[in-house]
């Protein structure tokens, strides 16, 4: 206890909420995307019309190019496909072709295998698209439960139901692929709700001049959560094996709950440790960012039949569609077509989010930095930093195709395309709050639902565009992304305002009933000041007479 005190001593108790909820982020993603890297090793990707005990691996298409520019059957020419290999646990052992056959086929039994699942391309894609089947359905929900009944509440069941999935995920895989898809479907429900309590928290908690700040922090932690998963996993895989991603990752995330539940706090005047003076100074924040009137009910009708609520939400579904992408992708493509080790993979596939990372906060700073100097209007920036944030990710996706086995260029490539997507923050994302700052939670969660229902496709069109893993059927996969990018980008910049929506106030019964009588008032107030005024002039001008 007194480490604790020592610490928050130390800094201001928001600045220790916010660390503790970044932590949180991490953990979030940890369970979330640990999959993406252990079915590297746990799944054998066979084709739709092999048999049940006849199975075909090829060798990366990039390990094939090597030993066929080695022109040599020595065993140095085989080395990298052999540790390709004992990372799929088929084992060092098995006898290698010749240098001139660039596919072999294993005829094993499960016991050989171990814990192997066989599932096709398309099977494999809809098992990482799983978690998206439950987590647009929460979205909205996760808001409104945490005004109700606080975020500790709803934040820590989301990590708890979460890493109690993780630690039985190994259970389900070795059941069936469908068990597997249902239990991340769960995980996805219960993640859904995550990041709209925080919403809940940050308004309770963070002056408005600080909440800018305060959300990048927090929720650009997904970047660090992938950054510290992807290589934390490929050495678990290596040392221990696919089974203990899951088990270490789920203990991580109680460990941060005991954390949470202990030292959270619902709103500042409930925290025990916290200053006088900080605690003044959050209250009056909050209570003059939110003063002035706010609409009674959410204006669904007038909202959806706004342009630039629609420019938003098909923006955001753009945007996600190529993440998710990347999240889910990314060590599939390093594997099957680079040829990459499952060490080495998750070290290399972090770095593009670490680009991201660094990106988003970056140019966020300079969005605002351009805006407070005036040399482009509020719409001109939200354009031309969306445009960037989409477009340039979608050229540097559609390189990488053509790079073949180029893996510094192509790493490069993400890299780059990640560190611009960035600018989607001063860009869509900021545009939220310049059309409708009373409802920009709302915005939020119906933008995330739609984002996170239509971006479960993409799991699942790369599964079905890249059946072989052949470098081609990937360039499919990544035009497809990159044509998402640009299309959602263009119908951005055409179809968004930056200028205050009226259903910002409500509905029409809102703004007719309610607006026009706080005009009243105000014009009623200069009418009486404006009597006051007559009088004394008339006054003055009969003692001027006199």
């Amino acid at each position: 206890m007194s480490l604790v005190k020592k610490w928050t001593a130390m800094m201001p108790t928001r600045v220790v909420l916010a660390m503790m909820t970044s932590l949180g982020v991490v953990m979030i993603y940890m369970v979330r995307i640990n999959l993406s890297m252990g079915i590297i090793a746990m799944v054998q990707t066979v084709s739709a019309s092999d048999e049940a005990a006849h199975h075909t691996r090829t060798v990366p298409y990039c390990l094939q190019r090597r030993q066929t520019d080695d022109n040599t059957n020595d065993n140095v020419s085989f080395s990298t496909a052999a540790e390709t290999l004992s990372n799929y646990n088929i084992g060092d052992s098995t006898e290698l072709p010749d240098a001139a056959e660039y596919s072999y086929e294993y005829n094993l039994t499960m016991e050989e295998l171990g814990d192997k699942m066989f599932l096709t391309s398309g099977q494999r894609g809809a098992v990482l698209a799983a978690f998206f089947y439950g987590y647009f359905l929460t979205g909205v929900l996760g808001g409104r439960l945490a005004e109700l009944y606080g975020t500790k509440l709803v934040l820590g069941g989301s990590v708890f139901l979460s890493s109690i999935l993780t630690l039985l995920t190994p259970i389900a895989a070795r059941t069936h692929y469908g068990a597997l898809i249902a239990l991340r479907a769960v995980m996805g429900l219960g993640q859904g709700v995550s990041y709209p309590s925080m919403h809940a928290m940050i308004a309770r908690w963070v002056p408005p001049l600080e909440k800018p700040r305060f959300t990048a922090f927090v929720f650009l932690s997904s970047c660090l959560g992938i950054i510290v998963t992807m290589p934390m996993c490929g050495l678990i895989i290596d040392s221990l094996g696919w089974p203990y991603i899951f088990y270490v990752s789920g203990t991580l995330s109680l460990l941060w709950l005991g954390i949470w539940a202990r030292f959270m706090y619902e709103t500042p005047a409930d925290h025990p440790r916290i200053s006088k003076e900080e605690r003044d100074y959050i209250l009056e924040g909050i209570k003059e960012g939110t003063a002035g009137k706010k609409p009674s009910r959410v204006p669904w009708k007038q909202m959806g039949g706004s342009l630039s609520f629609w420019a938003i939400i098909v923006c955001h579904v753009g945007n996600m569609f190529g993440w998710t992408l990347l999240a889910t992708q990314l060590p599939t493509f390093m594997s099957s077509v680079l040829g990459f080790s499952i060490k080495s993979n998750g070290a290399l596939s972090s770095l593009p989010f670490l680009a991201r990372y660094l990106g988003g906060n970056g140019l966020s700073w300079l969005g605002d930095w351009i805006l407070t100097r005036g040399w482009l209007s509020l719409l001109a920036t939200r354009r031309v930093f969306t445009l960037v944030g989409l477009c340039i990710p979608a050229l540097m996706l559609a390189a990488v195709g053509y790079v073949g086995c180029n893996s510094t260029a192509a790493l490069a490539l993400l890299c780059v395309g990640t560190f611009f997507n960035g600018a989607q923050v001063p860009g869509y994302v900021s545009n939220m709050q310049d059309i409708a700052p009373n409802l920009a939670g709302t915005l939020l969660g119906a933008s995330t639902t739609a984002a996170h229902m239509l971006s479960m496709l993409s799991p699942m069109v790369v599964g079905v565009l890249t059946p072989d893993q052949s470098p081609e059927q990937w360039q499919s996969a990544f035009w497809v992304a990159a044509a998402v990018y640009v299309s959602t980008a263009v119908f951005f910049c055409l179809c968004c305002s930056a200028e205050l929506q009226q259903w910002n106030f409500g509905d029409s019964e809102d703004v007719e009933a309610e607006v026009p009588q706080e005009e009243s008032k105000v014009l009623l107030q200069e009418k009486e000041k404006g009597q006051v005024a007559t009088e004394a002039d008339e006054n003055s001008a009969k003692k001027s007479a006199t």
